[in-house]
């Protein structure tokens, strides 16, 4: 009952057009937003918690999500009480820490919130449940695998660009050493020193959501972050140069291949992002005509944009069965060749059908509560550069952009010619095929093997860190 909700009304309206900041202290950071749109009595609340402590070691992390899952497994019977009473919350480790978000009618959110909170401050690991929760971790992390060798080409970029990481296989090696006691001993740990960055966005009334924050402080009882906090960075790739990376699927019985041909532009702007958005709205139709119907090279193939750590950069990504990923990186360029004509050829209605195209993606109005509420998080989150108006922003950088300014983009970041581009080609081979050996493909001087990924990322410059002047509680690496 104490999950039902019996208070239905609309707090009074606090105006804004976009969130604003309502706390910044040493603890915490607030996001708030009143629902102007939908008027409904609901509202979701979401909250990044930093702790340096995850990422320290792979046990840790391991020990974060074994934590996570632990305590949603408690919590079964209360959550699916709530679930009844349109009540949800979702709790999952992350880099950083850890992400709680809680969504649904407002009336009763504070109780399902605080309970989570209590649970979380005065966690008690069952040992058998703890078993049984890590068989089924262990079991996703062995399963990841052998996962579709696209998945695998996709991880793999991650893992040459971004400046720590961790492995899967560390994470299978890491779980067998946490037992009970360890990962007892862990929580209060993991929740000794933290950060807490939120969004309280719907029927929720701006004396509600710094109480809201109250509870959570209360709590928790948090101390600020006094460890250094390295935040992850992203490597700047060579210019001029290709670097490969390749492996064998680590399927013995699956004869797909696959590749991400990744080309690094750069930091993040509204310029960047709203030009970028545009090529990828040109390029698609006819990548995928050419790759996929005219030449068959297999049923998934994707063109778009990759986002990491304030950066961005262009993809095109394919998995197939009859061919081997050397042969569809050779295909990909040739198809980015003969583009780079076509795109000069487009006639200007074709221009201006992308153009409007592109502005109606970006001005679609929100359907939905949830929708507007990811749309915001995505901003603070990650790389946290709160560019509530983005859309707007870039709306207005791609009425401005004539055909010879993107034709100047394509060719210092995308073209095959360019000696500027920075280019990733993540390489995975199937059953059946095989790859040119190493000491074969570094006599090329425009290609870099990678055959050591940490020591490759040691030997590179990084991209700054994106700093907007709300910087998080911490020491900065």
């Amino acid at each position: 009952r104490s999950l039902v909700g019996s208070e239905m009304c609309i707090r009074d309206r606090y105006t804004s057009s976009y969130p604003i900041l309502i706390k910044n202290s040493e603890l915490s950071r607030i996001w708030y937003k009143h629902d102007q749109t939908f008027k409904k009595p609901k509202a979701n609340l979401c909250f990044d918690i930093v702790t340096p402590v995850t990422y320290q070691s792979p046990k840790n992390c391991v020990a974060a999500t074994l934590f996570s899952r632990l305590l949603a497994d408690s919590l079964t019977e209360f959550s699916y009480d709530a679930d009844l009473g349109g009540l949800h919350y979702s709790l999952s480790a992350t880099i950083e820490g850890l992400q709680l978000h809680v969504t649904g009618y407002n009336c009763k959110q504070r109780v399902l919130l605080q309970k989570v909170i209590q649970r979380m401050a005065k966690f008690k690991v069952n040992t058998e449940r703890f078993q049984l929760i890590k068989e089924a971790v262990t079991r996703e992390y062995k399963n990841f695998q052998l996962e579709q060798p696209y998945s695998r080409a996709l991880y793999n970029i991650n893992l040459c660009t971004e400046s720590f990481r961790w492995t899967n296989e560390e994470y299978i090696e890491a779980i067998e050493d946490i037992d009970p006691t360890f990962l007892q001993d862990f929580i209060p740990r993991l929740l000794e020193s933290l950060f807490i960055e939120g969004l309280i966005h719907g029927n929720i009334s701006h004396k509600e959501a710094l109480d809201i924050f109250d509870t959570i402080e209360g709590v928790l009882k948090p101390k600020p972050l006094i460890i250094t906090f390295q935040e992850q960075r992203v490597i700047k790739l060579t210019k001029g140069k290709t670097h490969l990376c390749r492996m064998y699927g680590l399927d013995p019985e699956n004869n797909n291949s696959a590749i991400e041909n990744f080309y690094q532009i750069g930091i993040s702007t509204i310029q960047l992002t709203a030009t970028l958005d545009l090529l990828c709205q040109i390029i698609q139709a006819p990548a995928y005509s050419q790759l996929r119907t005219t030449e068959q090279l297999g049923y998934l193939v994707f063109t778009g944009t990759r986002s990491d750590r304030g950066t961005e950069g262009f993809r095109v990504i394919i998995q197939s069965s009859v061919k081997d990923a050397g042969f569809l990186d050779e295909r990909i360029e040739a198809f980015l060749k003969t583009f780079r004509a076509d795109l000069e050829k487009m006639p200007n209605d074709e221009w201006e059908r992308n153009v409007a195209s592109v502005i109606d993606r970006k001005l679609e109005k929100d359907k939905s509560l949830r929708e507007e509420t990811k749309r915001y998080w995505r901003e603070i989150i990650n790389p946290h550069l709160y560019q509530f108006d983005r859309a707007i922003k870039e709306v207005e950088v791609i009425k401005k952009l004539k055909k010879q300014d993107m034709l100047e983009f394509y060719d210092k970041y995308i073209s095959p010619d360019s000696k500027e581009r920075r280019k990733l080609s993540s390489q995975v081979f199937g059953k059946g095929f095989s790859m040119v050996p190493n000491e074969e493909a570094k006599k090329n001087p425009d290609v870099v093997v990678i055959e050591d990924k940490r020591a490759f990322k040691r030997s590179m410059p990084l991209f700054p860190l994106v700093y907007t002047g709300l910087d998080r509680k911490s020491s900065r690496l």
